[in-house]
C-alpha cells in the first residue's frame, strides 16, 4: 500500500485543485503570461474622439447640450470620418436650451424686420388713402391686418430661439450616416418604472438586431430579459445600435466582454461589432459555442476572407490590452472638432465687414467668400431639415472647401496689395483693412493647419465618442491600468478584430488530464529512483511543465490552465519527497536496530548509506568463517553457580565479540560459550 501511496496523494492534489479552479488563480496566471506575448497592433482607422478635462473646461460642465456633439459629429463627417461610435447613453430627453448665437446674430435682424414691416403698412395706408378720412374702425382693421402679418413673422423667428437638443442630435446622427448608438441589457424581475421614454421593440428587433447569422450550434450565449436604448428618438435616426455591457471579473478586473447577447430570441451585437459589420459589409455572422466567424469578411477593396473570433468556454471574449497607457492610445480631445466651429466666428465677422465695407463688389466677386460660407450653411441646414433629396452632403464639403480656398486666395498678398492700391489715397482704410487682414491671417491659418492635422488625422475613421474626464464616472481596472476609461476597452476591440488578433482559453479538462498524465509519470518515475534523483526530477518537471504551458500559449495563443497542473505536480512531488524520507528514515531504523548488535557502527553505516548492496536473494562471495570455543568449558562450567556462568561468559563474549566488529566482521550467533563470526560479510573486504 505505502508503495502506491504517492499516486493517492496526486489524484487527491488534484481533486483539490480541481474545486479551486474557477478561483482568481489562473487569472492571474493569465495575466502574467499575456504581459509577455506580442503586443497588439493599433490600426489608425480606429480613433477614440475623447471628453477629457480640457474639453469639459472649454465647453462647460458635462454632461452637455447635445448639440454639441451634432457639431462635432458634422466637422468630423466634413474632414472625412467613416463612422461614429457614442459611447454614451442617450436613455432620457433632454432639456431644451436657448441658441445664444441664433439670439445674438440673427434674431435681432428678424425683429428689425417686423418692425420695418409695420412701418410700411402704416405707410402704405396713409399712401392709399389720398388725403381720405378713414373712419377708426377702418383703420384699425388695416393695422390689423398688418399685425398679424407681423406677429407670423415673429412667432416664426422666436421659435428657432429655443432648441430641442435631441431633435438636433437625431438630426446630426441621421446626415453623419454611419452612427451608432448604445444599447444595455439585463435580468430583472422587477416592473419597469425608470421613467425611459418607450422604445419601439419591433423595430429594435428588425433594423437593431443582428440580421445575417447562423446561431444552430449557438447553446452558450447569454439572454436578457431588460433592454436599456438608447432614446427611441435618437435611435431611428442613427444607423445602429450595440450593447456596451462589459462586466469585470470576480477581482474587479476587466479580461473578457461578450460580443453578442440574446433578447426575445434576438442577437444584438457589441458596441464595436456593429460598426466593423457595416465596415466589413455586412458580412454572415456564424456564432458557435466555440468561436463567431465573420463570413467573406470585405477586408479591402480587393480581398475577402473569413474572420474567426475565438470564444471563451462561458462565450466571451478575452480582451488582449495593448501594453500602455490609456493615454498612448490612438486619441484625440473632443476640443479638436469643436474648437473648428468656434474658431470660424472671428473669421467670418471680419467676412462680413469686409461685405458691409463693399470690398467684395470693389474686388469684382459674383460669389464672395463670405457668400459660400453662408451657401455652405443653408445647404447645411437643408441636410438637417431633410427637406430636398437633391441637396447632399458632399454638395456641403463642396461649398465649404470652396469657401476656405476663396478666403486663402482672398488673403494672399498679391489679393492684400491689390486690395492697398484700391485705396491708396485714404490712409484710415488702409490701416483699417491691414488691421482686418493681420486678424483674419492669424485666424484663417490657425483653422486650415487644425483641419488638415484632423483630416489626415480622421480620413477614413471610425471614431469612437467616450469620456475620460476626471469629473466623469465610466472607469474601470485592467491588468496594466488602475483606473482605466472603459472606453479604451471598443477601441480595443476594434483593433482586435481588424488585425484578427485573438487570445483564448481551453476547456478546463484539458488542465486536469494534463495534471493526471505528468502527476503519474512523475510517481512511476520516483519510485524507481533515489530519493536525491527523485527531487531532481520533480523540480526539472516542474520548471519544464510552466514553461511548456507558457510558451504554448505565446505560440498558440490559447491558454491553458496553468493552476491545476502546476500545482498538483507540485504537491505530489513535495508529498512523495516527504513519504521517502519517512521510508527511508523507517529503513535506517530497521537497519540499524537489526545489524547494530553484531556489527561495528561502521559497517551499520555503511549498510545504512547504502542499502542496495544487501540483495534479495543473497549472492556468491568469498568470505571468511570464524568458529571459537573455551577448552574444558563444559567440566568447569558445572563448578559455578548460574550467576557466576553468566558473568563469566559476558566479561569473555563481549571483548571477543568487539574484537571481530572492530575487524569488519560479524557476529552471527553464540552458542554456550561458542562464537560464530562471518568476515566478508555483509561489508565486503578485498583480502
Amino acid at each position: 500500500m505505502k508503495k502506491y501511496l504517492s499516486f493517492l496523494i496526486a489524484v487527491i492534489a488534484i481533486a483539490v485543485c480541481s474545486l479551486v479552479y474557477f478561483t482568481n488563480i489562473d487569472n492571474k496566471i493569465n495575466d502574467v503570461f499575456l504581459r509577455t506575448a506580442h503586443p497588439l497592433k493599433e490600426s489608425d482607422d480606429v480613433i477614440m474622439l475623447l471628453v477629457d478635462d480640457e474639453s469639459v473646461e472649454s465647453v462647460g460642465t458635462f454632461p452637455w447640450n447635445r448639440n454639441v456633439y451634432g457639431d462635432a459629429m458634422l466637422n468630423a463627417r466634413e474632414l472625412g470620418a467613416e463612422q461614429i461610435v457614442f459611447d454614451l447613453s442617450f436613455l432620457d430627453p433632454s432639456t431644451r436650451s436657448a441658441d445664444p448665437d441664433y439670439v445674438d446674430n440673427e434674431l435681432p435682424g428678424y425683429i428689425d424686420q417686423s418692425f420695418e414691416t409695420i412701418n410700411e403698412a402704416a405707410f402704405q395706408i396713409l399712401e392709399a388713402s389720398g388725403g381720405k378720412d378713414y373712419s377708426l374702425e377702418e383703420l384699425k382693421e388695416a393695422f390689423a391686418a398688418a399685425s398679424e402679418e407681423v406677429k407670423n413673422q415673429v412667432m416664426t423667428n422666436v421659435q428657432y430661439v429655443v432648441t430641442d437638443n435631441d431633435v438636433a442630435l437625431g438630426e446630426s446622427l441621421r446626415v453623419f450616416g454611419d452612427s451608432f448608438l448604445t444599447l444595455d441589457f439585463e435580468n430583472s424581475d422587477e416592473v419597469d418604472d425608470s421613467g425611459l421614454a418607450p422604445y419601439d421593440s419591433y423595430y429594435l428587433s428588425t433594423r437593431i438586431a443582428l440580421q445575417n447569422i447562423d446561431a444552430s450550434k449557438d447553446t452558450i450565449t447569454p439572454s436578457y430579459n431588460k433592454m436599456m436604448p438608447a432614446l427611441d428618438s435618437l435611435l431611428k435616426k442613427a444607423k445602429s445600435a450595440g450593447f456596451v455591457n462589459a462586466n469585470p471579473d470576480k477581482d474587479g478586473i476587466r479580461r473578457r466582454i461578450h460580443l453578442v447577447y440574446k433578447h426575445d430570441g434576438a442577437y444584438y451585437g457589441q458596441l464595436m461589432l456593429v460598426p466593423l459589420l457595416e465596415r466589413f459589409g455586412n458580412p454572415e455572422v456564424v456564432i458557435t459555442n466555440k468561436s463567431i466567424t465573420l463570413k467573406d469578411a470585405k477586408v479591402s477593396e480587393t480581398e475577402t476572407k473569413d474572420i474567426v473570433i475565438p470564444r471563451c468556454e462561458d462565450g466571451s471574449v478575452l480582451v488582449k490590452f495593448p501594453k500602455k497607457k490609456f493615454l498612448d492610445y490612438n486619441k484625440i480631445s473632443f476640443i479638436n472638432l469643436y474648437n473648428l466651429r468656434v474658431m470660424e466666428k472671428p473669421l467670418v465677422e471680419n467676412l462680413k465687414q469686409l461685405e458691409d465695407f463693399g470690398l467684395f463688389y470693389e474686388l469684382g466677386y459674383e460669389t464672395s467668400p463670405y457668400d459660400l460660407y453662408n451657401n455652405a450653411n443653408y445647404i447645411r441646414e437643408a441636410l438637417l431639415e431633410d427637406t430636398d433629396d437633391e441637396i447632399t452632403f458632399d454638395l456641403y464639403r463642396e461649398y465649404r472647401t470652396a469657401f476656405y480656398e476663396a478666403t486663402g486666395e482672398l488673403l494672399s498678398d498679391e489679393t492684400l496689395s491689390f486690395v492697398l492700391d484700391l485705396y491708396e489715397w485714404d490712409d484710415e482704410t488702409i490701416q483699417s483693412l491691414n488691421d482686418i487682414y493681420t486678424e483674419m491671417r492669424v485666424s484663417y491659418n490657425a483653422i486650415v493647419a487644425l483641419r488638415e492635422s484632423m483630416r489626415s488625422t480622421l480620413s477614413g475613421t471610425t471614431m469612437i465618442v467616450g469620456t475620460c474626464a476626471t469629473s466623469t464616472t465610466d472607469y474601470g481596472n485592467i491588468i496594466y491600468e488602475e483606473n482605466y476609461p472603459n472606453v479604451g476597452v471598443h477601441s480595443v476591440i476594434a483593433n482586435m478584430i481588424l488585425s484578427e488578433d485573438f487570445v483564448d482559453d481551453s476547456p478546463f479538462w484539458i488542465s486536469i488530464l494534463i495534471a493526471l498524465i505528468i502527476c503519474f509519470a512523475y510517481c512511476f518515475a520516483s519510485m524507481r529512483l533515489s530519493t536525491g534523483k527523485s527531487l531532481l526530477v520533480g523540480g526539472s518537471l516542474l520548471i519544464v511543465l510552466t514553461v511548456a504551458l507558457w510558451a504554448f500559449f505565446i505560440v498558440s495563443k490559447t491558454y491553458i490552465g496553468t493552476f491545476v497542473p502546476v500545482v498538483s505536480l507540485f504537491i505530489t512531488f513535495v508529498a512523495s519527497a516527504v513519504i521517502g524520507y519517512l521510508n527511508a528514515s523507517h529503513e535506517k531504523r530497521f537497519i540499524q536496530g537489526a545489524f547494530s548488535q553484531c556489527l561495528s557502527p561502521d559497517v551499520v553505516k555503511d549498510i545504512v548509506d547504502h542499502p542496495e548492496n544487501l540483495k534479495l536473494g543473497g549472492e556468491s562471495r568469498f568470505m571468511s568463517a570464524i568458529f571459537t570455543d573455551i577448552q574444558k568449558f563444559s567440566g568447569f562450567s558445572e563448578l559455578l553457580n548460574a550467576a557466576e556462568l553468566v558473568a563469566l561468559l559476558n566479561y569473555y563474549l563481549t571483548p571477543m565479540s568487539d574484537i571481530i566488529m572492530e575487524e569488519g566482521g560479524m557476529v552471527d550467533k553464540y552458542e554456550g560459550d561458542a562464537i560464530v563470526a562471518l568476515v566478508g560479510a555483509p561489508a565486503l573486504m578485498e583480502d
